[in-house]
């Protein structure tokens, strides 16, 4: 009766939370997520320190130190800017993505992807007049490639993006780092984006977007999605008077045919076979786009006129241009190009005297070169 009569004197509420922290990290060594396990052991020993001090100060540092555990860096900027009167911190705020955002911005990419790749051509060719030499398999019957269902597209490319964010490390990438952030979401006012990785080195913010495709028409259009990230991360970074450099990388799996940059924005490629980054850049001030001079629709019109010229004998469906076409030696770039594309230049070198069109023996539109 004595001991317990001293245990009761001597004990502090800290005591319990000390005791309830190691009770607790031996049954959590067993089960739950890691992150469960820190959020919950966390507290409760930054609790009990804080108690065990007795102090004002002590007790403020706790709270924060608890809140970052429990709660999203976007709650904890607003309780800054209540104390410190920084009101501009509502403004642009950035916190993690939770797993529904993620899965939700990927499909509704693939979605968009798709819509923008239904096939309304026609996979046609049709000898113009008699060819003394027929190149082997001009005239076979090909079948035009069936999706995959949307669903397993979107695990696709998730997977993709699972395996790039994994290999995105120090011994992967030629330049140190401060930090690496993943799925990092961006808010302002009730705009708010997912963006899939910001790498922060001394001088440069690197803000990364992760695409599996490697048609042109969806590069680019992730490109356009990522310079609205980049606008909304200096936002944010101008709000926090931080300065430095913001360099925006796209990422997508390996292609020969792809050209290093896509509208000025470095397009870095990952190998699945040796599982490396294939051009990942110390700095990107010198990139290149096809070429200096040419625009990609400039370069599309060349290798399309180099093409037709080559089997001027022959017509050809905008879908068999992409599909035949780019089995050939010298024009396997047709491959990166959709058939909307490629239709829409030939259309301009239609208008500008190139190539002409001939209506073949089923009624379709085929193009061929204007001699």
């Amino acid at each position: 009766m004595q001991f317990l009569q001293e245990f009761f004197e001597t004990f502090k509420i800290a005591d319990l939370f000390a005791f309830s922290g190691l009770v607790m990290l031996i049954f959590l060594a067993f089960g739950s997520k890691p992150t469960t396990k820190i959020q919950l052991v966390g507290s409760l020993f930054v609790m009990s320190i804080s108690l065990y001090a007795d102090s004002v100060i002590v007790y403020t540092i706790a709270i924060f130190i608890i809140a970052t555990l429990v709660t999203e860096l976007e709650f904890l900027e607003k309780i800054a800017a209540l104390i410190w009167n920084r009101k501009e911190y509502w403004t642009y705020l950035q916190g993690k993505a939770k797993n529904n955002e993620i899965e939700d911005k990927t499909k509704k990419q693939i979605e968009d992807d798709l819509s923008n790749e239904q096939i309304d051509d026609v996979d046609e060719v049709e000898s113009i007049d008699e060819p003394e030499i027929i190149p082997k398999g001009i005239a076979d019957v090909l079948s035009i490639p069936k999706h995959d269902d949307p669903a397993v597209l979107v695990h696709q490319a998730l997977n993709f993006e699972r395996t790039v964010l994994q290999k995105l490390n120090k011994k992967t990438i030629p330049f140190k780092f401060n930090r690496l952030k993943r799925k990092v979401h961006l808010t302002s006012n009730r705009v708010r984006y997912i963006v899939d990785v910001i790498i922060e080195t001394k001088d440069t913010h690197y803000v990364i977007e992760v695409k599996k495709t490697d048609k042109m028409l969806y590069i680019e259009a992730a490109n356009t999605e990522l310079n609205s990230y980049v606008d909304l991360y200096r936002n944010y970074l101008d709000e926090r008077n931080i300065s430095v450099e913001i360099q925006p990388l796209i990422i997508v799996p390996k292609n020969k045919n792809l050209p290093e940059n896509v509208n000025d924005t470095p397009i870095i490629q990952y190998d699945f076979q040796s599982q490396s980054f294939l051009n990942f850049k110390s700095d990107y001030l010198e990139t290149e786009y096809w070429n200096k001079t040419q625009t990609k629709e400039e370069s599309l019109a060349e290798l399309l006129k180099v093409f037709l010229t080559k089997y001027s004998k022959w017509a050809f469906s905008p879908l068999r241009i992409q599909k035949w076409g780019s089995l050939q030696n010298d024009f396997e770039k047709l491959e990166i190009f959709t058939s909307k594309e490629i239709k829409t230049v030939l259309e301009e070198l239609k208008i500008s005297g190139h190539v002409k069109h001939v209506t073949s023996k089923k009624g379709n539109i085929l193009y061929k070169i204007n001699q």
